[in-house]
């Protein structure tokens, strides 16, 4: 089951986790992808010119600010890498202020429950698809700390 490991949310497919972390947790990023992507986007909403936007990887007509922000981070999937760079900043930041050598952040925080084999599991991506180098510095902890 499909869930967000920065607030614990479960969801029912990946497109579900993908909308909502794109749109709980990296809203700003998005909106700063919309910026870059789509000069003059936010002054056309602005004064109400209601300008449709076509995508330049797919050529997907989108109609507004929504369809444009859940288009970049499910269809393409665009925040994916900002989630797992931070799942491995709090994880990095756990590991730093935890004297046992367990990377679970020692204050109350969704990440303090889960396990690595969840963690290894969301890095995968929603298609599957291994961050090695991320999972291989999973591995590498996960095996100095089976060696204690």
């Amino acid at each position: 089951t499909p869930t967000c490991l920065l607030c614990k949310t479960v969801f029912g497919n990946f497109r579900q986790l993908l909308r909502h972390i794109t749109m709980k947790h990296f809203k700003a990023d998005i909106n700063n992808l919309i910026t870059q992507k789509y000069p003059g986007f936010w002054m056309a909403e602005r004064t109400n010119e209601g300008k449709e936007q076509t995508c330049f990887d797919c050529g997907q007509r989108l109609a507004n600010r929504g369809e444009i922000q859940r288009h970049l981070g499910v269809d393409h999937n665009l925040m994916w890498d900002l989630y797992i760079n931070k799942i491995k900043e709090i994880k990095e930041k756990a590991k730093h202020n935890d004297t046992d050598g367990d990377i679970r952040p020692p204050y109350d925080h969704p990440l303090a429950t889960t396990g690595n084999e969840e963690f290894i599991k969301a890095i995968k991506g929603p298609y599957g698809k291994a961050k090695t180098e991320v999972e291989g510095e999973v591995k590498k902890h996960l095996d100095m700390r089976a060696n204690k």
